[in-house]
Protein backbone atom coordinates (compact mmCIF):
# COMPACT_ATOMS: atom_id res chain seq x y z
CA UNK A 1 0.00 0.00 0.00
CA UNK A 2 1.44 3.31 -0.58
CA UNK A 3 1.01 6.28 1.31
CA UNK A 4 1.58 9.93 1.26
CA UNK A 5 5.16 11.19 1.28
CA UNK A 6 5.84 14.24 3.58
CA UNK A 7 9.32 16.95 2.85
CA UNK A 8 9.52 19.79 4.88
CA UNK A 9 11.75 22.73 3.36
CA UNK A 10 14.24 23.95 5.90
CA UNK A 11 14.17 28.17 6.75
CA UNK A 12 16.70 30.19 8.64
CA UNK A 13 16.97 29.61 12.05
CA UNK A 14 15.73 32.18 14.19
CA UNK A 15 14.94 32.28 18.32
CA UNK A 16 14.35 29.39 20.45
CA UNK A 17 10.26 30.03 20.15
CA UNK A 18 10.41 29.64 16.32
CA UNK A 19 12.28 26.73 16.62
CA UNK A 20 9.71 25.02 18.73
CA UNK A 21 6.86 26.50 16.77
CA UNK A 22 8.70 25.00 13.57
CA UNK A 23 8.76 21.81 15.21
CA UNK A 24 4.97 21.62 16.17
CA UNK A 25 4.19 22.68 12.57
CA UNK A 26 6.30 20.30 11.06
CA UNK A 27 4.28 17.87 13.74
CA UNK A 28 1.08 18.96 12.58
CA UNK A 29 2.20 18.41 9.23
CA UNK A 30 2.70 14.83 9.89
CA UNK A 31 0.16 14.19 11.43
CA UNK A 32 -2.54 15.42 9.13
CA UNK A 33 -0.97 13.49 5.80
CA UNK A 34 -1.15 10.14 8.43
CA UNK A 35 -4.63 11.00 9.49
CA UNK A 36 -5.68 11.60 6.02
CA UNK A 37 -4.19 8.48 5.08
CA UNK A 38 -5.25 6.37 7.44
CA UNK A 39 -8.99 7.48 6.83
CA UNK A 40 -8.09 7.21 2.98
CA UNK A 41 -7.54 3.11 3.67
CA UNK A 42 -10.14 2.49 6.02
CA UNK A 43 -13.19 4.53 5.00
CA UNK A 44 -13.69 2.81 1.55
CA UNK A 45 -10.61 1.93 -0.39
CA UNK A 46 -12.69 1.94 -3.87
CA UNK A 47 -13.22 6.10 -3.31
CA UNK A 48 -9.64 6.13 -2.19
CA UNK A 49 -9.58 9.61 -3.76
CA UNK A 50 -11.82 11.16 -1.26
CA UNK A 51 -9.01 11.78 1.36
CA UNK A 52 -9.40 14.64 3.48
CA UNK A 53 -6.73 16.86 2.47
CA UNK A 54 -8.45 17.66 -0.77
CA UNK A 55 -11.94 17.80 0.63
CA UNK A 56 -13.11 21.16 1.94
CA UNK A 57 -12.15 23.69 5.23
CA UNK A 58 -14.42 22.27 7.41
CA UNK A 59 -13.18 18.47 6.27
CA UNK A 60 -9.50 19.69 7.51
CA UNK A 61 -11.24 21.02 10.50
CA UNK A 62 -11.55 17.54 11.89
CA UNK A 63 -8.28 16.17 10.37
CA UNK A 64 -6.24 18.96 12.25
CA UNK A 65 -8.36 18.74 15.31
CA UNK A 66 -7.09 15.09 15.00
CA UNK A 67 -3.43 16.34 13.89
CA UNK A 68 -3.08 18.45 17.56
CA UNK A 69 -4.85 15.86 19.52
CA UNK A 70 -1.97 13.41 18.24
CA UNK A 71 0.24 16.08 19.96
CA UNK A 72 -1.03 17.27 23.21
CA UNK A 73 -4.86 16.42 24.54
CA UNK A 74 -5.09 20.46 25.60
CA UNK A 75 -6.89 21.97 22.60
CA UNK A 76 -9.82 23.55 22.15
CA UNK A 77 -11.78 24.98 18.65
CA UNK A 78 -13.73 27.86 18.22
CA UNK A 79 -12.28 29.78 20.95
CA UNK A 80 -13.57 33.23 21.07
CA UNK A 81 -11.45 35.94 20.76
CA UNK A 82 -12.04 39.85 20.88
CA UNK A 83 -10.52 40.69 17.15
CA UNK A 84 -9.18 44.37 16.55
CA UNK A 85 -10.36 45.49 13.55
CA UNK A 86 -9.55 49.21 12.33
CA UNK A 87 -9.48 50.30 16.10
CA UNK A 88 -12.68 48.62 16.54
CA UNK A 89 -13.15 45.07 19.17
CA UNK A 90 -15.49 42.43 17.40
CA UNK A 91 -16.14 39.00 18.79
CA UNK A 92 -14.75 36.56 16.66
CA UNK A 93 -13.41 33.44 17.72
CA UNK A 94 -9.89 31.17 16.76
CA UNK A 95 -10.03 28.04 14.51
CA UNK A 96 -7.80 26.58 17.37
CA UNK A 97 -6.12 26.92 20.71
CA UNK A 98 -3.40 24.31 22.19
CA UNK A 99 -0.88 24.26 24.75
CA UNK A 100 2.69 22.03 23.92
CA UNK A 101 5.86 22.29 26.15
CA UNK A 102 4.93 25.48 28.07
CA UNK A 103 3.80 27.54 24.70
CA UNK A 104 0.54 28.33 23.95
CA UNK A 105 -0.76 28.41 20.01
CA UNK A 106 -3.85 30.08 18.76
CA UNK A 107 -4.10 28.23 14.92
CA UNK A 108 -5.86 29.35 12.27
CA UNK A 109 -6.29 27.52 8.85
CA UNK A 110 -7.64 28.14 5.61
CA UNK A 111 -7.47 26.27 1.70
CA UNK A 112 -7.24 27.74 -0.99
CA UNK A 113 -5.98 25.37 -4.75
CA UNK A 114 -3.67 26.43 -7.05
CA UNK A 115 -3.18 24.85 -10.48
CA UNK A 116 -0.71 22.33 -11.47
CA UNK A 117 1.30 24.63 -14.24
CA UNK A 118 0.42 27.95 -12.29
CA UNK A 119 3.08 30.86 -12.63
CA UNK A 120 1.33 32.90 -10.46
CA UNK A 121 -1.86 33.02 -8.46
CA UNK A 122 -3.42 36.04 -6.96
CA UNK A 123 -6.03 33.42 -4.72
CA UNK A 124 -3.32 32.18 -3.27
CA UNK A 125 -2.15 35.84 -2.21
CA UNK A 126 -5.51 36.89 -1.38
CA UNK A 127 -6.20 34.09 0.50
CA UNK A 128 -2.74 33.95 2.41
CA UNK A 129 -3.33 37.53 3.34
CA UNK A 130 -6.68 37.49 4.65
CA UNK A 131 -4.82 34.28 7.42
CA UNK A 132 -2.34 37.38 7.99
CA UNK A 133 -5.39 39.48 9.18
CA UNK A 134 -6.80 36.93 11.41
CA UNK A 135 -3.84 36.50 13.21
CA UNK A 136 -3.44 39.97 13.60
CA UNK A 137 -6.62 41.05 14.91
CA UNK A 138 -6.38 38.11 17.82
CA UNK A 139 -3.23 39.18 18.99
CA UNK A 140 -4.27 41.74 21.28
CA UNK A 141 -7.04 39.50 23.58
CA UNK A 142 -4.77 36.33 22.87
CA UNK A 143 -1.49 38.04 24.56
CA UNK A 144 -3.98 38.66 27.51
CA UNK A 145 -5.44 35.33 27.92
CA UNK A 146 -1.99 33.53 28.63
CA UNK A 147 -0.08 33.76 31.92
CA UNK A 148 3.13 34.50 29.67
CA UNK A 149 3.41 36.64 26.62
CA UNK A 150 6.64 35.23 26.09
CA UNK A 151 5.72 31.88 24.87
CA UNK A 152 2.63 32.67 22.84
CA UNK A 153 2.32 31.85 19.32
CA UNK A 154 0.04 32.26 16.62
CA UNK A 155 0.07 29.69 13.74
CA UNK A 156 -0.99 30.30 10.19
CA UNK A 157 -1.63 27.17 8.34
CA UNK A 158 -2.96 27.23 4.51
CA UNK A 159 -3.35 23.99 2.49
CA UNK A 160 -3.13 24.38 -1.13
CA UNK A 161 -4.00 21.84 -3.07
CA UNK A 162 -1.73 21.92 -6.55
CA UNK A 163 -4.59 20.16 -9.46
CA UNK A 164 -5.10 19.89 -13.08
CA UNK A 165 -8.15 18.56 -15.00
CA UNK A 166 -5.95 17.49 -17.79
CA UNK A 167 -4.63 13.79 -17.30
CA UNK A 168 -1.85 14.46 -19.98
CA UNK A 169 -0.94 17.68 -18.49
CA UNK A 170 0.33 15.24 -15.43
CA UNK A 171 4.39 14.24 -15.57
CA UNK A 172 4.72 14.84 -11.94
CA UNK A 173 8.75 15.24 -10.87
CA UNK A 174 11.51 16.65 -8.48
CA UNK A 175 12.11 19.76 -11.13
CA UNK A 176 7.97 20.50 -10.84
CA UNK A 177 7.83 20.38 -7.01
CA UNK A 178 10.81 22.70 -6.57
CA UNK A 179 8.99 25.23 -9.28
CA UNK A 180 5.71 25.31 -7.48
CA UNK A 181 6.71 25.69 -4.13
CA UNK A 182 8.84 28.86 -5.84
CA UNK A 183 5.50 29.89 -7.23
CA UNK A 184 4.21 29.61 -3.01
CA UNK A 185 6.96 31.59 -1.57
CA UNK A 186 6.60 34.49 -4.28
CA UNK A 187 2.86 34.79 -3.98
CA UNK A 188 3.56 34.41 0.03
CA UNK A 189 6.18 36.57 0.53
CA UNK A 190 8.06 37.35 3.60
CA UNK A 191 5.79 36.29 6.07
CA UNK A 192 6.11 32.65 4.70
CA UNK A 193 8.29 30.97 7.48
CA UNK A 194 7.15 27.56 7.02
CA UNK A 195 6.63 25.04 4.49
CA UNK A 196 6.01 21.55 3.60
CA UNK A 197 4.56 19.14 0.58
CA UNK A 198 2.57 16.20 0.46
CA UNK A 199 3.32 13.88 -2.87
CA UNK A 200 0.37 11.47 -3.09
CA UNK A 201 0.44 8.31 -4.32
CA UNK A 202 -0.42 7.75 -8.34
CA UNK A 203 -3.80 5.83 -7.43
CA UNK A 204 -4.57 8.37 -5.40
CA UNK A 205 -4.62 11.24 -7.94
CA UNK A 206 -7.77 11.40 -9.67
CA UNK A 207 -10.91 12.68 -8.06
CA UNK A 208 -14.24 13.54 -9.71
CA UNK A 209 -15.52 16.83 -9.14
CA UNK A 210 -19.26 17.17 -9.96
CA UNK A 211 -18.88 16.65 -14.10
CA UNK A 212 -15.22 16.04 -15.03
CA UNK A 213 -11.98 14.57 -13.26
CA UNK A 214 -9.55 16.53 -11.15
CA UNK A 215 -6.38 15.36 -10.64
CA UNK A 216 -4.01 16.30 -7.28
CA UNK A 217 -0.49 14.79 -7.28
CA UNK A 218 0.65 17.07 -4.77
CA UNK A 219 -0.25 19.09 -1.92
CA UNK A 220 1.96 22.22 -0.70
CA UNK A 221 0.95 23.18 3.06
CA UNK A 222 2.43 26.61 3.60
CA UNK A 223 2.71 28.03 7.37
CA UNK A 224 3.29 31.70 8.87
CA UNK A 225 4.74 31.98 12.51
CA UNK A 226 3.76 35.14 14.89
CA UNK A 227 5.62 35.03 18.00
CA UNK A 228 6.43 37.83 20.46
CA UNK A 229 10.41 37.97 19.21
CA UNK A 230 9.60 37.85 15.66
CA UNK A 231 9.81 40.63 13.50
CA UNK A 232 9.47 40.42 9.73
CA UNK A 233 12.72 40.86 7.69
Amino acid sequence: MQHLQVSHYKFPDREPLFRRSAKMFKRLVNNLAAQSNEYTIRYNPRRAYAFPLRGRERNMYSSLACAIDEITPIHMSELPYERLTEDMANAGRADFWCHHCNCHYVIELKRQPIGLSAKKSTNVRNRWDALQRQLDEVKDDFHKSVPDKANAVRLGILVIPARSFKQDEIDWSIEESERLSKVIQEECGKSLTFMSIIKVPPRWWRYKRLTRWEYNPVIVVAGTYRGREHRLN
